[in-house]
């Protein structure tokens, strides 16, 4: 009896540890040369769960910006240079469903960022979402360690942004 005891708790404890999760951010360049410029404004956040500052999003902004290396950022205007407002918010989500012997809990990060662009000719406006969701699950009190990490809200945000870039930088190059 007691074997199987141990068994059971073993192969318990090998499943919860072998169960990892790891969101990576990868870009690449979009385009050969740099088809606009740009003056980045302002950065606000959002009420909301948000870890990163202000001053450290505003590093990923430049950051994702330069690799797509479709847009060059300036410090003064020149003809048709485009204004850069970016609002970020992320939330937060945690549910539990528990059962008689486990409970599964589920987390969730939803994260949204918002171009707002602007010249002399037009006002766009670009949203980018993504959500994570990490689902762990602990049985008998063990395991149920995964939640929302520091670097899964700056890639979910990067991604975010990403997403809001391309769809500007794919109307620029189809004008």
């Amino acid at each position: 009896m007691k074997t199987h005891i141990f068994t059971l708790c073993s192969g318990v404890l090998l499943f919860l540890g072998c169960a990892q999760k790891e969101i990576v951010f990868t870009q690449e360049k979009l385009c050969q040369a740099p088809i606009a410029s740009i003056i980045l404004q302002n950065i606000v956040k959002k009420e909301g769960n948000a870890t990163i500052s202000q001053g450290e999003f505003k590093d990923y902004v430049l950051e994702v910006i330069n690799t797509t290396n479709c847009l060059e950022i300036v410090t003064e205007a020149q003809e048709n240079t485009y204004a850069l407002n970016v609002t970020y918010d992320l939330k937060i989500n945690n549910t539990i469903d528990k059962q008689i012997l486990s409970s599964e809990n589920t987390h969730t990060l939803n994260a949204q960022v918002t171009l707002s662009i602007s010249n002399d000719k037009q006002i766009r406006q670009e949203v980018g979402q993504s959500s994570i969701e990490v689902k762990d699950k602990e049985i008998l009190g063990l395991g149920g360690k995964d939640k929302i990490s520091r670097k899964d809200e700056i890639n979910a945000l990067k991604n975010s942004l990403l997403l809001a870039l391309k769809s500007f930088i794919s109307t620029l190059q189809s004008n």
